[in-house]
């Protein structure tokens, strides 16, 4: 019963994040963070979790093993190229993000996410971005929607 409460937990939990990655990148400044670095999480909980409890991780395909030596090998490459030419501290925040996903396949392969709740996140963003362009359009009289918020290039 336990292991059932935390299963769902993990998949609304999944799905929700999923949910309301869209509408966040229309409402937040720099909401495209705000889901991802949250299911980075979940992912991390979930792995440590796996670990405490002693359960095995080789359920992943043998192909997405390869795949995410690869990624650990990138990010090693990364590293070595980042410390030789002493880059600034910024730049490490793709690579983080890069070795953060990687537990998001473990998370993934055992929680899979519902397509209906990232369709209705796309449809909600759409809905939330199609009114802020209206507001500012004709509300605010600017000329292009988002131009008080956002730095035109």
């Amino acid at each position: 019963m336990q292991s059932l409460k935390k299963s769902s937990l993990y998949v609304l939990s999944i799905n929700f994040i999923i949910f309301i990655f869209f509408p966040t990148l229309f409402l937040v400044k720099g909401g495209h963070n705000i889901a991802s670095v949250g299911l980075c999480g979940i992912a991390l909980i979930y792995l440590i979790s796996r670990l405490l409890n002693r359960e095995e991780l080789d359920s992943l395909p043998r192909a997405e093993k390869i795949w995410m030596l690869c990624l650990l090998f990138y990010s090693a490459t990364f590293l070595l190229s980042f410390f030789w030419h002493a880059e600034k501290l910024r730049e490490l925040e793709h690579i983080a993000k890069l070795c953060l996903f990687i537990p998001l396949l473990y998370l993934f392969e055992r929680y899979q996410p519902h397509i209906n709740w990232l369709l209705k996140g796309i449809l909600f963003g759409a809905i939330i971005a199609g009114g802020v362009a209206i507001y500012d359009r004709f509300i605010l009289n600017v000329y292009a929607a988002y131009s008080p918020r956002m730095l035109q290039i």
